[in-house]
């Protein structure tokens, strides 16, 4: 069985660690980006089976984000978790 790729996106450093080693214990694989820009970049670039997003990020907050993914064509019902 294929493990459940989840992007983590957050500004802070810590939070990503923190939230990719608590998704690994969990048997996910975690991919993370340091801002919204960069997530919504990540998230082209395959197929992920959740997104975490923290809200208060520089370039584009997890608004944007969650609006950039609702409004793309690819895996757009993609669930959306704040942070």
């Amino acid at each position: 069985m294929t493990n459940k790729t989840v992007l983590v996106i957050d500004d802070s450093r810590t939070i990503r660690q923190l939230v990719s080693q608590t998704l690994e214990s969990g048997g996910f694989d975690p991919v993370t980006a340091e801002d919204g820009a960069i997530g919504l970049e990540t998230f082209q670039t395959k197929r992920f089976d959740a997104v975490l997003t923290d809200i208060n990020m520089p370039n584009v907050d997890g608004f944007g984000v969650r609006e950039g993914i609702r409004r793309g064509q690819t895996n757009r019902k993609v669930p959306i978790l704040a942070l």
